[in-house]
């Protein structure tokens, strides 16, 4: 009995037909030359045996484990031997071989691509592994990777990319068999393209049916395709206008053979690309999602359609230079999703940097809930180009060493409550008019109120530079500690000194004019002037004091005390019918201390006038002349 290891090896070459295995074992039908006929009306590709896969010392093939036995397709050429020898019923195969294509695939022929004649039927396996024949016919194998609706401007475009199935200048339902067409007409060897790099230089470019120019590889295409461009930053350049960022251009320059690739039916690449001085690890997608490690170092991930990227722990980020993002959607962080305590947002700006927040046309909304928001900083400054609005349900608290507030236009502080601003000291300022208007003004000071008017002689609004009028009711001036600290003083003239009216400690009211006259005057009513236990002085050091009643009586009496008129020059007491004063004891005239009494004028006169002398020879009768005597009484002090 012949097989091998007892002097059977029987070793073949043959053309890959089915590769669906019920077995999941990586095993194909393989029409082998010399032991199976090409006319498959005689022999079926159904009918071939099953011919199992010798996988590389790599791969443990065993539970599971190890490197997947798939790799042919139809139309690949393998190369194998009989495990029975001579019977030729158990083909094991060993590997591949290239070549360069001579003739496209002749369809309902052996040793060629059958899928142009074969209805695939992809297997799946129940819950009892038995094999279930799905019935839908196998989707053909694409070869141009991706197509996106317009290239990539920085815009979205609003949808993913295209995945398409054709071959070349086919429709998207139509079978792309082996050997590519393109690989015929230009006598390329099976080598993938990327491992010939640029030693295949004019095979690099075409023009498809549809009139496209592209690369020949689908993956220079894609990314080509799909590259972005004039993506924007957030910061501006010098000019003002944004700085912008590209992805990086196409950096393949592989020459063969350092370039290392391993690239699937349907267009996905794997490069390792050893290229002196152009080295490079590459892993696409056909869709054009792909990572790149560049030969400078520059690593490159893109994704043409979403990304995510989920940790299960800890993440962790280091950027020893700058970071840009550019998004053109909307951008969520979440951050303690938990709700555990401890686990902040802290973002930290180092020294001599800025933490920078723009949005150009909408809004910046800072929600803290029933929590509060809070900014610590050196200086605050804010800039509005238009209205500032502030609204709370609660309190609004203002704590600062110096606030200062400006407004160029308006200011209005409105409350439906008590409004009030305290102080030390408290300076409210104003160019223009300043109005205070309510239904009750109170003010309360612990120490003094100061009101001064500092307009010039020119800037006097009116006949008075100060008016409190009431329209009904009283005003009152009240210094309660008047027998203490406190009086009330009305002054005019520099510093005070032309005219003064004091009501000072004890009680004491003083009206003193320097240099004008002191005028009371009631046009109907009376003027009470009441001390009830301190004197009342009324002086006028240089000028007169003139006390009249047009109507009625003018009155001075201290009823305790002593009444005292007194002048530098002169005082006249004037009467139009009759001057009288009354003295319960004496009337005296005199300079200082008025010591001389005035006497009883009529009473003296009368005495005089019946008055005699006494004579040698009696007494002597009365004066003759006595009439005379009497025009020398003053009506204005004696009266007639």
């Amino acid at each position: 009995m012949s097989f091998l290891g007892k002097e059977g090896f029987v070793w073949w070459i043959g053309v890959v037909e089915d590769r669906f295995d019920p077995l999941y074992l990586g095993r194909c039908k393989v029409r082998i030359l010399g032991w199976h006929t090409k006319d498959k009306a005689i022999l079926p590709t159904k009918n071939l045996p099953w011919c199992s896969p010798i996988q590389p010392i790599t791969s443990a093939a065993q539970t599971g484990v190890g490197i997947s036995p798939t790799g042919v397709v139809e139309g690949s050429w393998v190369f194998g031997f009989y495990r029975d020898g001579n019977e030729g019923q158990e083909p094991m195969m060993l590997g591949t071989m290239g070549g360069i294509p001579q003739t496209i695939a002749t369809l309902n022929q052996g040793f060629n691509d059958p899928r142009s004649d074969v209805e695939y039927i992809p297997l799946t396996l129940d819950e009892t592994n038995t094999v279930i024949e799905n019935k839908q016919e196998l989707i053909n194998v694409p070869r141009d990777p991706v197509y996106l609706p317009e290239n990539y401007d920085g815009k979205d475009t609003g949808a993913k990319a295209t995945i398409l199935n054709r071959g070349e200048g086919g429709s998207n339902t139509e079978i792309s068999t082996y050997p590519d067409a393109r690989y015929v007409t230009r006598k390329e060897p099976t080598t993938p393209r990327l491992a010939r790099g640029t030693k295949e230089a004019t095979a690099h470019n075409t023009i498809s049916s549809a009139g496209q120019f592209r690369p020949l590889d689908g993956s220079l295409y894609a990314k080509d395709l799909t590259r972005m461009t004039n993506i924007k930053r957030a910061r501006g350049g010098s000019t003002g206008d944004d700085e912008n960022f590209n992805e990086p251009s196409i950096q393949f320059q592989a020459i063969y053979p350092y370039n290392h690739v391993h690239q699937s039916e349907s267009g996905h690449v794997i490069e390792i690309d050893d290229t002196p001085k152009q080295e490079r690890l590459h892993w696409f997608h056909r869709s054009g999602t792909y990572v790149e490690m560049q030969n400078d170092g520059d690593y490159v991930t893109k994704s043409v359609g979403d990304t995510y990227n989920l940790t299960y722990h800890n993440s962790f980020e280091a950027v020893k230079n700058e970071k840009v993002s550019t998004i053109s959607g909307g951008y969520e962080l979440f951050v303690n999703e938990r709700g555990v305590p401890g686990n902040d947002y802290y973002l930290k700006v180092g020294k001599q940097g800025n933490a920078i927040i723009e949005a150009q046309t909408g809004n910046i909304l800072l929600n803290a809930g029933r929590n509060n928001i809070i900014l610590n900083a050196g200086e605050i400054q804010t800039n509005f180009s238009k209205n500032v609005a502030t609204s709370t349900s609660e309190d609004y608290t203002i704590s600062s060493r110096n606030y200062f507030s400006t407004a160029t236009g308006n200011t209005e502080i409105s409350t439906d409550g008590k409004l009030s601003l305290k102080g030390t000291p408290i300076n409210i300022s104003s160019e223009g008019t300043m109005t205070a208007t309510g239904q009750v003004f109170t003010q309360t000071f612990s120490d003094q109120s100061i009101e001064n008017l500092q307009s010039s002689l020119l800037e006097v609004p009116s006949e008075y530079a100060k008016e409190i009028n009431a329209t009904f009711g009283k005003i009152k001036l009240e210094s309660i500690d008047s027998a203490g600290t406190g009086g009330i003083e009305l002054n005019t003239g520099l510093a005070g000194k032309a005219s003064q009216m004091k009501f000072g400690l004890k009680g004491d009211v003083t009206l003193t004019s320097l240099l004008g006259n002191i005028e009371t005057s009631a046009d109907v009513g009376n003027i009470t002037t009441t001390a009830v236990k301190g004197n009342i002085e009324t002086t006028a050091e240089l000028g007169d004091i003139n006390i009249a009643a047009t109507g009625g009586e003018l009155t001075a009496e201290a009823k305790a005390k002593n009444v005292n008129i007194k002048a530098g020059v002169s005082v006249d007491v004037n009467g139009t019918q009759t001057v009288i004063l009354k003295a319960g004891t004496g009337v005296y005239l005199g300079k200082d201390q008025a010591t001389e009494p005035i006497i009883l004028g009529k009473k003296f006169l009368e005495n005089f006038t019946k008055h005699f002398h006494a004579t040698g020879s009696g007494p002597s009768g009365p004066v003759e002349n006595a009439g005379i005597y009497t025009q020398t009484l003053s009506k204005k002090v004696f009266g007639s």
